[in-house]
């Protein structure tokens, strides 16, 4: 959440807010596109979890 929150900060031009939330995230503050950073939120957010990895799907 944390990353997200600052990802947003940054998009509104709030660099300063956006510092406090990356550190918060234990992220380095973003110097790529929006766009490039968008991509990595997503890919992080849709990691399967390691604790999910051995309970059964569901059906």
């Amino acid at each position: 959440g944390a990353w997200v929150h600052a990802y947003l900060h940054r998009k509104e031009g709030d660099l300063g807010n956006a510092a406090y939330w990356y550190r918060r995230a234990d992220q380095r503050v973003a110097s790529d596109s929006l766009d490039a950073e968008w991509e990595r939120i997503v890919t992080a957010l849709l990691r399967p979890c390691p604790a999910s990895a051995g309970l059964p799907s569901e059906t």
